[in-house]
């Protein structure tokens, strides 16, 4: 908490600092440049520039430090970069509002309004860039640092010195050891570094007469119930305490998903059910503004698909019940989000037995695994249907599908409940999000992939790596790839 604030506070500073220097250098250039004419100058520049630059000020860091934006870590030069055009153009959006509601043209003050942003941006890239390689390094040396010990075994001893050196704003300045015995005078040692103070039994002794802000605790059980006199005193005298949870760390190493050719990510809080704590392992989750705006997307994308799809309908439907008997739309149960069923529309490519077929077609099956079905130039396919699914016109149906709720334009392929029955349990992740009608497997080249466990890994990466920006870049993949005829067969 106490470094989030420092993070915050030295953010806001810069910024703050940036756009004062900012604004008072460039009126400062163009003023002994010549650049301002009379009339501009006869105004109350405070209320027409000056007021409304602080105030798109404040409103840009209100937009570009949130959800803890601030943080300060070893970041290229790029990034800060990117991030302080991102600031830039947030603080000339927000100062052209506030001149054109104070009725100041910004043509008026153009010198002045673009030779500023051009300022603040350069200083701030320059700022952040050397401010964090300075705080990273110096402020630990600093009395301003959280001083903190370590309580473990010189087994871990390395292990918690080199995570917690990571952390900018901790001074770690003493060690001690669960299993050191001698009280007293000790030979003087340090591992990593770090001096050893000795045992548990010397810990209040030496915290009595240090300063120390901080009490880092990391054992097995029988080490941490040793240490609760430790902890009781080091509460008394107002020192913060972290200790691990040897039961949370036991589990996370069996449930480690190591014989698969993914691990996926999880998400790990601790949070408490009256007074009872309760560790929780989740997939990552989207924030609600996302969840809303992915819906957002799918709702105006299936509109217009649903528009689209009607007009394939009245082309391709009368050459559909022309070929074969039959419905124009093929509709079957598919597995949803979480086992969830619900019924998919495709426009019909195939025989109305296709489904009784399939049983006698099930060795030529090309799916590793046989956990997908798929084969070249399935006999059941119509003439009608390879030519709409060459251009993946068999699938606008769907786009009900994403209307109902039961799709997203973009997500994972949803299986059939024969193939689902055959899942091992990790598989089943692939189906902790929407279904879409398209995904990481289909701009992946879907005709080479011909192993399931290749399926599973490259959903599982979607899902647990996914944004807007990738569901648009795989929306711009696949209409490629189906003007390309590429990679559905």
């Amino acid at each position: 908490m106490r470094r989030r604030k420092l993070e915050f506070l030295i953010s806001v500073t810069i910024h703050f600092l940036c756009l004062i220097i900012s604004g008072i250098g460039s009126f400062t250039i163009l003023y002994l440049w010549g650049k301002f004419v009379r009339a501009f100058l006869s105004q109350n520049l405070f209320t027409e520039i000056i007021l409304p630059y602080l105030i798109a000020g404040f409103l840009m860091m209100l937009v570009t430090l949130h959800d803890e934006q601030y943080s300060i870590r070893k970041t290229t030069f790029w990034f800060c970069l990117r991030k302080s055009f991102r600031s830039a153009v947030v603080l000339a959006g927000a100062w052209a509002v506030m001149l054109l509601i104070e009725k100041n043209a910004v043509t008026e003050s153009r010198y002045l309004f673009i030779f500023t942003i051009a300022f603040y941006f350069v200083l701030l890239t320059f700022s952040l860039y050397f401010s964090q390689k300075a705080v990273r390094q110096a402020f630990y040396k600093t009395k301003s640092a959280t001083f903190a010990a370590i309580m473990t075994s010189s087994k871990r001893a390395p292990e918690i010195t080199a995570l917690l050196k990571k952390d900018w704003s901790v001074k770690l300045v003493g060690l001690i050891l669960f299993e050191e015995k001698k009280k007293g005078e000790l030979q003087p040692r340090e591992i990593d570094h770090i001096p050893v103070i000795g045992g548990a039994e010397d810990l209040i002794s030496w915290i009595r007469i240090h300063a120390i802000d901080e009490l880092f605790i990391v054992g097995d059980s029988r080490q941490l119930d040793s240490s609760m006199p430790a902890i009781s005193e080091c509460i008394k005298m107002g020192i913060d305490v972290q200790m691990n949870i040897p039961q949370v760390e036991h589990a996370m190493e069996k449930i480690r998903v190591t014989e698969h050719r993914y691990t996926p990510r999880l998400d790990k809080r601790l949070t408490y059910i009256g007074s009872i704590p309760f560790f929780i392992l989740e997939e990552p989750q989207m924030r609600l503004r996302y969840v809303f705006l992915k819906r957002f997307f799918d709702i105006l994308g299936s509109l217009v698909g649903c528009a689209i799809t009607g007009i394939l309908y009245v082309i391709f439907g009368i050459a559909i019940k022309a070929e074969s008997d039959g419905p124009v739309i093929f509709s079957q149960e598919r597995i949803g989000k979480n086992g969830r069923t619900f019924r998919m529309y495709k426009f019909r490519s195939m025989y109305q037995d296709a489904e009784e077929r399939k049983k006698e077609l099930l060795e030529q099956n090309e799916m590793e695994g046989g956990k997908m079905f798929k084969i070249k130039d399935d006999p059941r396919i119509t003439h009608v249907g390879r030519f709409i699914r060459k251009y993946s016109i068999d699938e606008f149906p769907q786009f009900v599908n994403v209307l109902k709720g039961d799709m997203s334009l973009v997500g994972t392929r949803p299986p059939t409940p024969d193939e689902f029955r055959q899942y091992d349990s990790y598989h089943k992740r692939r189906l902790s999000m929407k279904p879409g009608i398209t995904g990481m497997w289909q701009v992946s080249g879907r005709s080479d992939i011909k192993d399931f466990e290749e399926v599973v890994k490259l959903d599982c990466e979607y899902i647990d790596n996914w944004s807007l920006l990738l569901d648009l870049k795989i929306i711009l993949k696949t209409i490629v790839q189906v003007f390309r005829h590429k990679g559905a067969q």
